[in-house]
C-alpha cells in the first residue's frame, strides 16, 4: 500500500505558504490574489503565477518555509505516520501543491520515501532569485493530482493507493486512487466533504478506514 498525505492543513495545522506570508507582511494582499482568481474562475496554473509573483520565494526563503512547515506538524499525523511505518508493505509520501524542495524537507523528517514526495518544481537564477516556474508541469494542471496517481498506478500496479487531503485539489484523486479520504481535521471544506466518498475529522478515523488494507 502507498499512503499519500496532502502537506498543508493535513499534515500540518496551518497553511504555511499563508503563514509565511503574514511573516512578511503581505498575507493581505496574497488573499486578495487569491479570492480574485478564484471568483474569476481562473485555472489553477493562472493563480499560482499570480501567488508566486507576489511572494518570490527565493532559494534563501526555504530555511523559513521548512520551519514553518516544521513546527506545524500534527502530532496526530505523526503518530499514524509511524504505526504505518512498522508496515512492510507500507510506502509513505506526500503528494501536495506546494515547493518541491519543502516537500523533500517535510518527507525526510517523517522518513517518507523520496520517490513518492511530489509538489512543483520552482526555478531560481544563480543566486537564489526566484525566476518562474514551468507553467506545463502536470501537478498544477486541474486535475493534476489524480493524473499524479495514475501514474503511480502505472509505476506500482500491484499496489493499492490512498491519498488524503483537505481541498479540493486532493478530492480530484478520487476516482484515481483506491481510496481518497477527506481530511478536515484542520479545515473542514463543505465542498469536499459532500463530494468525498470517505471523509475523517482525526487520524484516528483515517487509521480506520485505512485497516481495509492493513
Amino acid at each position: 500500500m502507498i499512503v499519500l498525505f496532502d502537506l498543508d492543513s493535513t499534515l500540518t495545522t496551518t497553511e504555511t505558504v499563508d503563514a509565511w506570508a503574514a511573516e512578511k507582511g503581505i498575507a493581505a494582499k496574497l488573499q486578495q490574489v487569491t479570492d480574485d482568481a478564484m471568483r474569476k474562475h481562473q485555472p489553477l496554473h493562472a493563480l499560482f503565477t499570480q501567488r508566486l509573483a507576489l511572494l518570490a520565494p527565493s532559494k534563501q526563503d526555504r530555511a523559513q518555509l521548512r520551519r514553518i512547515a516544521l513546527h506545524n506538524l500534527s502530532h496526530e499525523a505523526i503518530q499514524l505516520i509511524d504505526k504505518l511505518s512498522k508496515h512492510s508493505h507500507v510506502k509513505l509520501g506526500i503528494l501536495s501543491l506546494h515547493f518541491q524542495e519543502i516537500v523533500d524537507d517535510v518527507g525526510s523528517f517523517l522518513g517518507c520515501d523520496p520517490a513518492l514526495c511530489i509538489g512543483y518544481e520552482i526555478q531560481h537564477d544563480k543566486d537564489g532569485v526566484y525566476q518562474g516556474y514551468d507553467v506545463n508541469q502536470v501537478l498544477i494542471q486541474n486535475d493534476g493530482k489524480g493524473r499524479v496517481v495514475d501514474k503511480l498506478k502505472t509505476l506500482y500496479p500491484n499496489t493499492h493507493i490512498v491519498h488524503i487531503g483537505d481541498n479540493m485539489t486532493d478530492q480530484s484523486t478520487q476516482g484515481h486512487a483506491d481510496m481518497f479520504i477527506g481530511y478536515g481535521g484542520v479545515i473542514e471544506r463543505e465542498e469536499v466533504k459532500k463530494a468525498s466518498t470517505n471523509y475523517a475529522y482525526s487520524y484516528v478515523e483515517v487509521e480506520k478506514y485505512l485497516q481495509k488494507y492493513l
